[in-house]
């Protein structure tokens, strides 16, 4: 088919006609290429180009080219390529670098992030950040490519000085493709920071929310129910073995439910569950501890998120990471809080950068 005018969205599962000839190749004009699309289509079987083999079209653009040497070819629309038996996937990379700026040309945090191939060092390709996607009053880094199977080193570089910038990440994948071998999220390793750029064990308080949804915050993050998750970047967790347990300040005037703790963003891996006991109102606070199941060590962001409750899971008032070493015992203790008598309708929304913990290293370069 010609696709030459207005949007295509984003979609799956188109077939071609078998054995017409009308359409023996794929067809894109320049008038389509230029209205800024991105074009990403797997060809399952061979029928959507004169080859009649499996393969990928794609944008002739350096970004998604850097890693496909020798294994496309442009096609007669000309900003088109194909690459054939090649099993390619989208990713995405988010750094959730947020400078609560109001537009992108207030932006004040940036970065470009360096790709390079595991098998092949010579294969590399800097890129800056694709789009800006806005969550809520922050703005976020995010960074959008195309890359065939392998290994692969992310790390990030201050566009103006060329300095090393360290980042927590979340990586999202576009649609498994059909083809067999295509990258996961564990074919990226990202450079992790030198010991003391980041702080070990830092309290972790409603000031340091990256993003949320649900739950009210204040003193102290209340009506945390059902499905509600907050969000913190930049966990340190340090070496292999440095960090096992979580502690907590929390109260519960209620019983059940289940704190979970995810490596990036609420959908993400569970590296921890919590089941908070009842500290007898939901203005008494107690501090807990509990293991981490799921051993990391470098830099991350978390993510709280609240389940198997439909109202009141905690009040969380800080979190910290600990080290293997006997928790102290606390006493409850009463503090002024929001208490979750009700559960209001919250759209997602982000915390506004704090200074709150002048003390903490700078995370955005390396001091050099």
């Amino acid at each position: 088919p010609d696709l030459n005018h207005g949007v295509m969205p984003e979609t799956e599962g188109l077939q071609f006609e078998p054995n017409d000839p009308n359409v023996a190749a794929l067809k894109m004009s320049s008038s389509f290429l230029n209205k800024g699309l991105v074009l990403f289509l797997e060809d399952e079987d061979g029928s959507g180009q004169q080859s009649g083999n499996p393969g990928f079209f794609l944008h002739n653009e350096p970004h998604n080219t850097a890693f496909l040497r020798g294994m496309c070819i442009e096609t007669d629309s000309g900003g088109t390529l194909f690459c054939e038996g090649s099993c390619l996937r989208k990713v995405y990379v988010n750094t959730g670098c947020c400078s609560g700026a109001a537009s992108a040309a207030e932006l004040d945090i940036e970065s470009r992030m360096v790709l390079t191939s595991r098998s092949d060092a010579s294969k590399t390709y800097t890129y800056d950040r694709r789009n800006v996607n806005s969550d809520c009053a922050w703005t976020n880094e995010r960074f959008e490519f195309v890359v065939p199977d392998d290994d692969y080193d992310v790390s990030f570089v201050d566009p103006d000085t060329g300095d090393d910038v360290y980042h927590s990440t979340i990586v999202s994948l576009g649609p498994a493709p059909a083809c067999q071998g295509h990258v996961t999220s564990s074919s990226f390793t990202f450079v992790q920071p030198p010991p003391g750029l980041f702080p070990l064990y830092q309290r972790f308080d409603v000031s340091h929310a990256a993003a949320q949804s649900g739950g009210v915050l204040g003193n102290s993050v209340g009506y945390f129910d059902l499905n509600d998750w907050i969000r913190y970047r930049d966990v340190y967790f340090g070496e292999a073995g440095d960090t096992v347990a979580i502690r907590i300040r929390y109260a519960k005037g209620n019983s059940g439910g289940t704190l979970q703790v995810r490596r990036g963003d609420h959908n993400g891996e569970v590296i921890a569950s919590f089941a908070p006991p009842s500290t007898g109102s939901f203005e008494v606070f107690a501090e807990e501890y509990f293991s981490i199941d799921v051993p990391l060590q470098g830099l991350h962001q978390i993510t709280f998120v609240a389940t198997g409750i439909s109202h009141g899971l905690m009040t969380l008032n800080w979190w910290e990471l600990a080290p293997p070493t006997d928790p102290p015992t606390m006493g409850p203790t009463r503090s002024p809080s929001v208490s979750p008598t009700g559960s209001p309708s919250q759209s997602p929304t982000t915390a506004a950068p704090t200074t709150a913990n002048p003390t903490s290293p700078p995370t955005t370069a390396n001091p050099t």
